[in-house]
């Protein structure tokens, strides 16, 4: 489901390629502790603690990674590109 909406709002936004090796993602963390443990697991973690967002460059695992620890994520198109 949520690759068939990344799909479409690639397409929406004429983005030639529907895949990339990198993506640029925002992910909602509930608290300080689910912040600690995920951030342990990537570099460049930038955080908006006011949003309670982390931003990262990942590829498609380190997206499962971030839905796993129960993270609400979602991908910047436009900074993927």
């Amino acid at each position: 489901m949520k690759k068939a909406l990344l799909v479409s709002a690639l397409a929406l936004a004429g983005v030639p390629s529907l895949h990339a090796e990198e993506w640029v993602v925002e992910a909602r963390y509930p608290d300080r502790a689910a912040l600690a443990r995920v951030a342990a697991r990537f570099q460049h973690v930038a955080v908006d603690p006011e949003r309670r967002v982390l931003r990262v460059d990942t590829d498609d695992a380190g997206i499962r990674r971030l839905e796993a620890e129960g993270l609400s994520v979602s991908i910047d198109v436009a900074a993927t590109a």
